[in-house]
């Protein structure tokens, strides 16, 4: 869903014209922006907290040459989820495989490696800290 979609879909459910929820949201977005750039958090209860993250120097090669390179530290944004909105995210990955499996069942065994299966029907979701 990208942000057009979203709007309509607010706008649907809350009974507002498009202009006006992309407005809002577009606000709430800068407001979320602006306070994060401040180093300040943003929670949402029920949803997750939007806050900014240092991350320390560290040492890295360019892929090109090979050569190693300096990282500077920098802040970066970050989101963590609630632990409802989490296990939401699982509950939905659990059905695909489901799916997956009961629709393709053997047939997959046929047409893809067993450790790219096993790595996609173990797969958890896996954000946050």
């Amino acid at each position: 869903m990208n942000k057009e979609e979203l709007v309509k879909a607010v706008a649907t459910s809350a009974k507002m014209s498009q202009k006006d929820t992309a407005e809002i949201i577009g606000a709430v977005i800068e407001t979320i922006q602006k306070t994060v750039a401040k180093k300040q958090k943003v929670t949402l209860v029920g949803f997750g907290t939007f806050e900014a993250r240092k991350r320390a120097a560290r040492t890295g090669r360019n892929p090109q040459t090979g050569k190693e390179i300096k990282i500077a530290a920098k802040t970066v944004p970050a989101f963590l989820q609630v632990k409802s909105l989490k296990k939401c995210w699982q509950n939905s990955l659990n059905l695909f495989k489901k799916e997956l499996y009961q629709r393709y069942g053997s047939f997959l065994l046929l047409m893809f490696p067993i450790n790219l299966i096993k790595e996609v029907l173990s797969y958890e979701v896996k954000i946050g800290r």
